[in-house]
């Protein structure tokens, strides 16, 4: 009622879940809900030692999309705003929190296409650095890109990309790190069996930094950009009716202006993702991933990850999944440190309508820092930390 009377044809308007049409252009507005519950909001080693080592919170996700299929050029438009109030830990309050972003692809149907991307987002966050404590991060990813289809086997999709990363702390504005990631890439695909593709990729570029945090008594940042690259192939397909494999093997090297590179085997990159999906119902994932990446409180991290994940579908409106996963990171000079992070997640989510879901989850996370060589003054010898989170999710689509 409310639409009609500030002028919107009644044409426009449709049931919950259809949107709010106008002409081309589908409206979609939406409004995630949760309340959460931590046991150690700060991700700390001795929780005990702070007043409050545990907290609830209400969040509120109200956002809008926009969308236009059809003709020649398809784009989405989005933006959302992440209000969320703790209860005891208001330090960790975030008011301010936002993301918008957009997407262009013009002739997708044809065997030269263009896609141009942009997304801003805004978040605090507890971090799992005690010596940072709070901070907030501000990021834009930018990529243009173009896909060429001569036929139905073959793609080849050339990228550009700028990345923007500040992170500042939460209560003070302190800058610790501002970077800029610029390079190109390039994604092709080979369809050589009905079921099976044959998949190269390959990227490189800068990580520039204009802030960093200096390093006590050396004279220079802790992390002061590097250039790096990275290129992997595998395959992808499936190998028994109900099952899909993807393998994949890469190497890439990170080399930094000061300090620690990465130029030797610790460069090598894998995956191994195995899918059995025995039912319509039931859908398991097995899966190995190895990678590296620029960390702006040092100058790089390689992660060793297994997981696996089980999702089940009851009555068609029952979504349940448990998942588990257990990573062994290794962090370079010059904050370096061994880790293993251990993660299970078990979630239940009920469809009330097309455009209304509840759900339930609970999720607990255990880090064990070691060999951790202490650069920062103050800061301390341990990262070791153990959390248990639940929330419960409401989710309404008009």
């Amino acid at each position: 009622m409310l639409l009609v009377g500030c002028g919107l044809p009644s044409r426009a308007l449709a049931g919950p879940g259809d949107g709010i049409r106008l002409g081309e252009v589908v409206i979609r507005p939406s409004v995630q809900s949760e309340i959460g519950y931590q046991s150690n909001v700060h991700l700390l080693s001795e929780p005990l030692d702070t007043d409050h080592p545990d907290d609830w919170w209400v969040r509120l996700v109200p956002q809008v999309k926009a969308e236009k299929d059809g003709g020649r050029a398809r784009f989405v438009l989005h933006a959302l705003y992440d209000w969320r109030k703790y209860a005891y830990n208001t330090e960790l309050d975030s008011f301010s929190d936002f993301e918008v972003g957009g997407a262009l692809n013009v002739n997708e149907e044809r065997p030269l296409s263009l896609a141009v991307e942009n997304r801003t987002r805004a978040q605090s966050r507890p971090s799992e650095l005690e010596l940072y404590g709070s901070h907030r991060r501000l990021s834009n990813s930018a990529r243009v890109s173009t896909l060429y289809k001569p036929g139905s086997a073959l793609e080849v999709k050339p990228t550009a990309f700028w990345d923007y990363d500040k992170f500042t702390a939460t209560n003070s504005n302190r800058i610790f790190a501002e970077k800029h990631t610029t390079g190109v890439g390039a994604d092709a695909r080979w369809a050589f069996l009905s079921r099976t593709v044959l998949a190269v990729t390959g990227e490189g570029g800068q990580v520039r930094y204009t802030e960093s945090v200096p390093l006590p008594q050396a004279g220079r940042d802790v992390n002061t950009g590097s250039y790096w690259w990275h290129a992997e192939t595998g395959l992808v397909g499936q190998v028994r009716p109900k099952v899909n494999l993807a393998l994949k093997i890469g190497y890439g090297q990170a080399i930094y202006d000061d300090g620690e590179s990465l130029d030797d085997v610790r460069g090598i990159t894998a995956l191994a993702k195995a899918e059995w999906i025995p039912r319509a119902t039931n859908h398991v994932t097995l899966a190995y991933d190895r990678d590296f990446r620029d960390v702006y409180f040092t100058n790089f991290r390689v992660s060793d990850r297994v997981s696996a994940t089980y999702r089940h579908l009851l009555a068609g409106v029952w979504l349940g999944e448990a998942s588990g996963a257990f990573a062994w990171q290794t962090y370079s000079e010059p904050f370096k440190r061994r880790d293993q992070v251990a993660r299970t997640d078990l979630s239940m989510r009920r469809v009330l309508r097309e455009w209304a879901d509840v759900g339930l989850s609970y999720g607990f996370e255990q880090r064990w820092s070691r060999e951790r060589t202490v650069t920062y003054p103050n800061a301390d010898p341990e990262s070791d930390y153990a959390t248990h989170r639940v929330l419960l999710t409401g989710n309404i689509q008009w």
